[in-house]
């Protein structure tokens, strides 16, 4: 089974209009480097989510990667998704549900400031001409797109590098990662 990939990203350019109820703004950024993921760098070529929105699967939108905290839905018209040349664009009209208030108010108040997404790489290089490891996306499979206060995978953990070593044999420290994680579950 293939992990999800997410990627944290600080907002660009969002807009909350409470009376309305809508969010609009950038989800991904098309071109920008990342910061470290744990060993390598990446960016998003701009035909990255092409064919996913072209085949239009059920794209969710959620409040910290959280699925009981559904903000909308690509199937249900109350997410809109579209590339343009700044990136992933996306048009989110927010339920009238308790933490849906609660998501309005906080990015109003500036609390609320980055967006995430979660995918499945369908197709990616991998750059090292420059002595840097860059991987770029160039066609995934988009699953949700998040609003989050804090990256649920901050810079070099885990799921930063599952992504890389799907790529690369096991390195002794991932290896050592999962002893550690798998012996505090048994706490």
């Amino acid at each position: 089974m293939m992990t999800i990939e997410r990627r944290t990203l600080p907002i660009y350019e969002i807009r909350a209009s409470t009376s309305d109820r809508q969010i609009v703004g950038i989800a991904a950024t098309y071109n920008t480097l990342s910061s470290d993921l744990g060993g390598f760098k990446e960016q998003i070529a701009p035909t990255a989510f092409t064919r996913s929105l072209a085949e239009s699967p059920n794209i969710l939108a959620l409040y910290s990667h959280n699925t009981a905290l559904l903000l909308g839905t690509t199937r249900s018209g109350t997410l809109a998704l579209s590339s343009n040349d700044k990136g992933l664009s996306f048009d989110l009209k927010v339920p009238d549900t308790t933490y849906g208030n609660d998501v309005l108010e906080l990015i109003k108040r500036g609390d609320l400031k980055e967006m995430s997404f979660g995918f499945w790489t369908r197709k990616d290089t991998w750059d090292t001409s420059t002595g840097e490891k860059i991987r770029t996306l160039h066609d995934v499979d988009l699953r949700e797109i998040s609003i989050v206060a804090d990256p649920a995978y901050p810079v070099g953990t885990q799921a930063a590098q599952r992504s890389l070593s799907s790529h690369q044999s096991r390195t002794v420290m991932e290896r050592a990662l999962r002893f550690l994680d798998l012996q505090n579950r048994r706490r």
